[in-house]
C-alpha cells in the first residue's frame, strides 16, 4: 500500500501552488538544568558599620535601601513587555545588624576606645522612635504598605549612630546574626526563603578567633587597624590564627544554603572602577594590597583602596575573599557617592531566584513557542498532576518525573510553562498551579537548528539560573 501511495504522488499532475526546494533541518537537542527557583520569601541580613567614620555612608544607604524593598515587593518592567521582570516576594524579613562585636568578651585594654564586652553581638537592631520598629526582626508581608516598610528600615539605619567599636568584625557579626535566627519563629533564614547578606563598611574585616592574643599584641604595640592587616598576613609578629578563617566564616554565613538560595553583597573598600567586577579581578588589583601611611595626625594607618569626599576606605581583602566562595556575590566600592547601582545589582541577584527561572541565553522561537521538552523531577512522595499541566513519563530513584505542558504566554490554554523572550533575562515561566515545588529539579531539552552558514549551533550552558545580562 505504501508503494502505491508513493506512486500516486509521483504521477499526479502539478499542484496549484508554488513549490520550493525541500531543505532538511539540521541541529541538535541541548539540555539546560534549571536551578530550582520559585522562592517567594527573602530573608536579608543588613550589616552596617556603626563606627565613627560612617556617617555619610549610612545616610546614602538610608536613601537607597528603599529601592531594594520597592523592586522586591513591586518588581519593575524595564524591558516594557508588559510583564514584571521577576515575581514579587510574599514575605521580606530584614535583620539589621552592626559591626560592633566589642572586644569579643576579653577585658578592654587602654586605648581601644569604645570597644567592650561582646558589643551588639549580632543582635537584630530596632528603634522605638521608628514607627512599627519595636521588634528586632522587621517583617513585610504581601499586601502591606511596602513604602512604610522601606521607611522603617531606613529609619533604623539612621538610628544606629557612630559609637560602635572601631575594630570592625563585619563577617563575624553577620555570621552571629544568621546563627541567632534559630530562635526566630519559622527560623531565620526560613527553609522556603532566599538568604541574602549585604555588608556596608569602610574598613577591613577583623573577625577574631583568638581575641586574647590579639589584644595582648595591641597593648604591646598600640597598632589597631594595622594589627588586623598584620594578622591577615601573618606579618610583624602577628598570627593568622588570631582571625577567623575565610572558609569557616563563609560556611557560617551561608548556613548550609546552596548557591541558588544564597546571595552575598558588600559595599566596601575597593577602587570605584572595580565595582561589579569578580572577586578574582578585585583581589589581583595592586590597589588592594595592604600597606600603611602617615595620616594628618601623624598616625600610622592603613593605605586606602579608594578615597572620596566622605573619607578613605581600606582594602577589604577578607570580605572579597569570602565573596569569592559564592556563585552569587556582588561587590561595589563604598567610595561611590551613590549606592544605587550596588543595591540594584544585589536586588537582581536575589530576584533571579524569585518566582521564575532566568536562562543563560535565549532559546529560538518557532512561532510563539519554543521546541523544548520540560521535565520536572519531583521530591520523593510527590505525584504528577494533570491539573497542574504535568504528565508522568517515568520514575527515577522512586521519584516521579513529569513532562510539563507548554501553554500560551497569556495563560489562556491551561496550566504549564511558557517562554518569555528577552535579551536581559529570558525566562521559563510557570503558571501559578504548575510552579515546581522546592526540592524539585527541572531540565529543559531544547532543539537548536544549525546555522545555514555551516557554523555550530549555539550552546546553552548547564546549571542555569542567572541571566548573562544585568
Amino acid at each position: 500500500m505504501l508503494s502505491v501511495l508513493i506512486a500516486l504522488v509521483i504521477t499526479t499532475g502539478c499542484f496549484e501552488r508554488n513549490t520550493g526546494a525541500i531543505v532538511p533541518r539540521l541541529g541538535n537537542v541541548q539540555e539546560v538544568r534549571l536551578t530550582t527557583g520559585g522562592f517567594r520569601n527573602v530573608d536579608l541580613v543588613l550589616l552596617v558599620d556603626d563606627s565613627g567614620s560612617m556617617e555619610e555612608e549610612q545616610d546614602i544607604l538610608e536613601e537607597r535601601i528603599a529601592d531594594l524593598v520597592r523592586d522586591l515587593t513591586t518588581p519593575p518592567d524595564e524591558n516594557g513587555d508588559g510583564r514584571a521582570d521577576w515575581g514579587a516576594v510574599d514575605r521580606l524579613r530584614v535583620a539589621i545588624v552592626t559591626t560592633d562585636m566589642g572586644t569579643s568578651g576579653v577585658p578592654a585594654p587602654d586605648g581601644v576606645g569604645v570597644c567592650e564586652g561582646l558589643g551588639d553581638d549580632g543582635e537584630y537592631q530596632s528603634a522605638a522612635s521608628c514607627s512599627g520598629a519595636e521588634l528586632g526582626l522587621q517583617v513585610y508581608q504581601t499586601g502591606e504598605d511596602a513604602g512604610a516598610f522601606a521607611a522603617r528600615i531606613g529609619c533604623i539605619v539612621d538610628s544606629l549612630g557612630l559609637n560602635g567599636c572601631g575594630i570592625e568584625q563585619q563577617l563575624e557579626a553577620a555570621s552571629r546574626a544568621v546563627e541567632r535566627g534559630s530562635d526566630v519563629p519559622d527560623g531565620f533564614p526560613a527553609e522556603d526563603a532566599i538568604l541574602a547578606v549585604l555588608v556596608l563598611s569602610d574598613e577591613e574585616d577583623c573577625s577574631l578567633e583568638q581575641p586574647d592574643a590579639f589584644y595582648a599584641e595591641f597593648e604591646r604595640t598600640g597598632r589597631v587597624n594595622l594589627l588586623c592587616q598584620d594578622a591577615a598576613l601573618g606579618a610583624n609578629g602577628a598570627s593568622q590564627a588570631w582571625l577567623r578563617s575565610i572558609d569557616s566564616l563563609a560556611t557560617r554565613l551561608a548556613a548550609g544554603r546552596e548557591d541558588g538560595s544564597f546571595v552575598f553583597g558588600a559595599i566596601t573598600g575597593l577602587p570605584i572602577d572595580l565595582s561589579g567586577e569578580s572577586p578574582a579581578t578585585i583581589l589581583a588589583d595592586p590597589r588592594m594590597v595592604y600597606g600603611e601611611r602617615t595620616d594628618s595626625m601623624n598616625r600610622r594607618v592603613p593605605t586606602a583602596a579608594c578615597t572620596s569626599e566622605n573619607g578613605d576606605a581600606t582594602p577589604a581583602r577578607r570580605i572579597v575573599e569570602v565573596a569569592s566562595r559564592f556563585e552569587r556575590s556582588v561587590l561595589h566600592s563604598i567610595c561611590s557617592d551613590d549606592f544605587g547601582p550596588a543595591i540594584q545589582e544585589v536586588t537582581r541577584a536575589i530576584a533571579q531566584q524569585i518566582g521564575e527561572f532566568c536562562l543563560p541565553r535565549r532559546i529560538p522561537l518557532v512561532g510563539e513557542r519554543v521546541e523544548c521538552e520540560l521535565r520536572v523531577k519531583l521530591a520523593e512522595g510527590e505525584s504528577c498532576d494533570r491539573a497542574r499541566g504535568q504528565t508522568e513519563v517515568e520514575r527515577d530513584d522512586g521519584r516521579a518525573v513529569c513532562v510539563v505542558d507548554q501553554v500560551a504566554a497569556d495563560g489562556s490554554t491551561g496550566q504549564g510553562y511558557f517562554y518569555a523572550d528577552s535579551e536581559e533575562c529570558p525566562q521559563i515561566v510557570f503558571t501559578d498551579a504548575a510552579r515546581p515545588p522546592l526540592g524539585a529539579s527541572v531540565v529543559a531539552s531544547c532543539y537548536f537548528e544549525t546555522p545555514r552558514d555551516g557554523g555550530a549551533p549555539p550552546t546553552i550552558e548547564e546549571d542555569a539560573g542567572s541571566p548573562t545580562g544585568p
